[in-house]
């Protein structure tokens, strides 16, 4: 951890699970660019409730943009609690790459560091993220919930999508801070264009694009 930041983590493990309901779904940022039309993605988030609908609709609405800069369009699966799940159910666990599931827990994975605010878990094409971390940081650096848990949603989006390292700027910092929330409040903390052209590189080869 550099100064008063919080990190970020890819690791490769066991996905932790939850229960679902029903899902609903909705789509974020306007369409894609030209030359990546049709390249999308579709996250689903588990475990939301801890959130007000206010803070999960601007961090949906952050990380589509963050996205949507990259030429990428976002749509979203709002899973509560319940089961059992039927075959059809969108809350299901994602079996595509470009199918993302996020799920929000109490603490770091076992054997990572305790300010970790996120770790994905490309196997399984999820991610994890600590949210009394996200709510912590949204009171530390005096920013919103919804900005950090953006930035957080949208980082852990690159690492599923093939982008292994941290970067030195960027969306894909290792670490965050007052710094980056700001620039992504702005709508200035995006990926870099080669982190760009690898997502894109990593739809395309999927060669079906999820809406």
């Amino acid at each position: 951890m550099r100064g008063n930041s919080f990190r970020l983590v890819l690791t490769i493990g066991v996905a932790l699970t939850a229960d679902h309901c029903p899902a609903q779904q909705h789509g974020r940022g306007q369409a894609p660019d030209r030359h990546a039309e049709g390249l999308a993605i579709r996250i689903r988030l588990s475990g939301e409730e801890v959130f007000s609908r206010e803070t999960i609709r601007l961090a949906e609405d952050t990380t589509a943009a963050i996205l949507q800069a990259a030429g990428v369009h976002t749509s979203w699966v709002v899973c509560g609690a319940g089961s059992p799940l039927p075959v059809s159910d969108p809350c299901r666990p994602p079996t595509d790459p470009a199918d993302l599931q996020f799920e929000f827990v109490t603490r770091p994975g076992t054997g990572l560091d305790l300010l970790s605010l996120a770790y994905a878990i490309p196997a399984n094409h999820s991610a994890a993220i600590v949210y009394p971390l996200v709510k912590t940081s949204a009171v530390k650096f005096e920013t919103s919930e919804g900005i950090v848990l953006g930035v957080v949603m949208a980082h852990e989006v690159g690492h599923l999508m093939g982008i292994a390292r941290h970067a030195i700027t960027g969306i894909m910092e290792g670490t965050l801070g007052r710094k980056q929330y700001l620039l992504a409040s702005r709508g200035a903390l995006l990926f870099t264009s080669a982190e760009a052209r690898r997502i894109r590189g990593r739809l395309t080869t999927l060669g079906k694009p999820t809406r």
